[in-house]
């Protein structure tokens, strides 16, 4: 069964299509710096992404944010040396 959201204006022109690609939140976790990795089987069920939301954003300092890989069923982050900027993960499949 096909399933998806589409729209148009009033004169027939498509101006949004979300029927190829809905992303589905599956965890929000809470890190405070260093490395880690989830796993979960449900990355598996489509493209994985991930997307950092920082606690505060410090005016004039530097903004350090994970660096995120993706390979099967894990997602795994990593600051680089002596930075760390504590926040949420939010990870999920399109």
């Amino acid at each position: 069964m096909t399933a998806g959201l589409q729209a148009w204006d009033a004169t027939g022109n498509l101006v949004f299509d979300a029927t190829t690609r809905c992303g589905r939140v599956i965890t929000l976790q809470r890190i405070a710096g260093g490395s880690g990795t989830f796993q979960d089987w449900r990355f598996t069920q489509g493209q994985p992404f991930a997307c950092f939301h920082p606690d505060s954003v410090p005016w004039g300092g530097p903004n350090v944010y994970p660096n995120i890989s993706y390979s099967g069923d894990t997602i795994s982050f990593s600051y680089p040396a002596g930075n760390a900027m504590p926040g949420y993960l939010m990870m999920g499949v399109y």
